[in-house]
């Protein structure tokens, strides 16, 4: 039964990061993607925030509280890949500029292609990782997928319309299908991670990116909220392409991902409904096609 899910999990993997990026991709035009990234201050925030603030953040975390080498493989994995596919859906939850929000994972995963596969073997010196296959799975699985749902977008908007929702629904169904799989044979791992200081790790680091994304947004110009959700919501799809690719032989390393993943959701899910009470400037004066340098109240 664990060969049949560890098989499982390695199909809906990809499944889940094409159908969510080509998905996103589908929904966007050139015009949304480039607008918001013509303010600098923003995308210098972001890329200093999501590959500088929290891997390192990641880091500190992992040595002050000594974690086991499996939890700080997962740690730092979680930590160095950004970009969710998930992050418009949390912004708009809040109540958040929708368009920027899809700038920014857009950004970010281009981002994540080129810098993961460079980081990763400085802060996990001891660990077997293969930059080159990192940075062709998350191209092929992430980058091509959304550069063709854009494409579908600007050549064909009303099939992209139409089917943007059963794509969507493929999306949805392989996520729950990569939780369970990725759960399902790592029940020992799971239950390893109680008293591990996994838990406690991931709750800390999601802290620090909120809070990192809140402050910065401040010189950056944008919501606040736009940021600290965008840096608190890891990449999940990254992390497991890479952990599948290059840690496979640790399923504690994969069953962090899984329960990572499920914290991230308890955490951000509520904290985008409680923000979602209270207006944002920027959200209600800004057209959603682009990025004003006013600053949000949110």
């Amino acid at each position: 039964m664990a060969e049949l899910l560890r098989e499982l999990s390695q199909l809906v993997t990809p499944a889940f990061a094409i159908s969510t990026m080509l998905g996103m991709g589908m929904g966007l035009t050139v015009a949304q993607i480039v607008a918001p990234l013509r303010n600098v201050r923003f995308v210098a925030a972001a890329l200093g925030l999501n590959f500088m603030l929290v891997p390192a953040a990641a880091w500190l975390i992992g040595t002050v509280l000594g974690l086991g080498e499996d939890i700080r493989i997962g740690l730092m994995l979680v930590a160095s890949v950004a970009g969710a596919p998930m992050i418009p859906k949390l912004v708009t939850i809040a109540k958040g500029d929708g368009a920027s929000a899809v700038a920014l994972v857009t950004l970010l995963v281009a981002a994540t292609v080129i810098v993961s596969p460079l980081a990763l073997p400085l802060l996990l010196p001891g660990a077997a990782v293969d930059a080159g296959a990192i940075a062709f799975a998350l191209a092929w699985q992430m980058l091509l997928p959304l550069a063709v749902g854009v494409f579908v977008r600007e050549r064909y908007p009303v099939e992209a319309a139409s089917y943007r929702d059963e794509v969507a629904s493929i999306s949805n169904f392989s996520l729950v299908l990569l939780l369970l799989t990725s759960a399902g044979q790592n029940v020992p791992g799971l239950l390893g991670l109680l008293g591990s200081g996994a838990i406690v790790a991931t709750l800390l680091l999601i802290a620090v990116a909120i809070a990192g994304g809140y402050l910065l947004a401040i010189p950056a110009g944008v919501e606040r909220r736009l940021l600290a959700l965008g840096a608190g919501q890891r990449n999940l799809a990254a992390a497991f392409i890479i952990a599948t690719g290059s840690f496979a032989e640790r399923p504690t390393v994969i069953a962090y991902l899984a329960a990572a993943g499920v914290i991230m959701m308890v955490v951000l899910f509520p904290l985008a409904g409680e923000w979602s009470k209270r207006p944002s400037r920027l959200a209600a004066d800004v057209p959603a096609d682009r990025v004003d340098t006013t600053l949000a109240d949110a």
